[in-house]
């Protein structure tokens, strides 16, 4: 199969949702307890949020996605990747293709860069393609919290 990226208008998502449907729990799971599905879809469907499709060319399906949000800092934006799932090895086979992808999805909304906080399994992969690793994100949650 061969994948490609593409950015889904706002005014297409009623189109596209239903196929990442699947994959929304996961990052549901991920965000531990601070969105919930729906949330995610209202943050897509209010602008606030941007949907980015992983398509098989042959099948013009969608077998996973990035939402990302464009961050903005007094100074300058940032474009700031919220959430990535899908099918089981599909990420990883447009690695390449993503990141060059979002690169120029950020320049194209005058972000300065990108910001992703992800689980440690993603360390591999961003130091390879540019990011650092100066700061860890850790969480803790009082007790009877998520």
């Amino acid at each position: 199969m061969n994948y490609h990226l593409s950015y889904i208008p706002r005014g297409i998502l009623t189109e596209v949702v239903a196929q990442i449907l699947p994959y929304l729990p996961k990052s549901e799971d991920w965000s531990a307890g601070r969105s919930q599905v729906d949330d995610i879809v209202a943050f897509l469907y209010s602008g606030k949020m941007h949907l980015i499709g992983v398509y098989d060319n042959d099948t013009q399906r969608m077998h996973g996605y990035l939402i990302c949000e464009v961050k903005e800092y007094p100074q300058y934006k940032m474009l700031l990747m919220q959430y990535t799932a899908g099918e089981p090895g599909i990420m990883a086979s447009v690695e390449e293709k993503t990141h060059k992808f979002v690169e120029d999805l950020a320049k194209a909304f005058g972000c300065k860069g990108i910001e992703f906080v992800g689980r440690p399994g993603w360390k591999k992969t961003m130091l390879k393609h540019g990011y650092s690793a100066d700061t860890i994100v850790y969480e803790k949650f009082f007790e009877g919290e998520p």
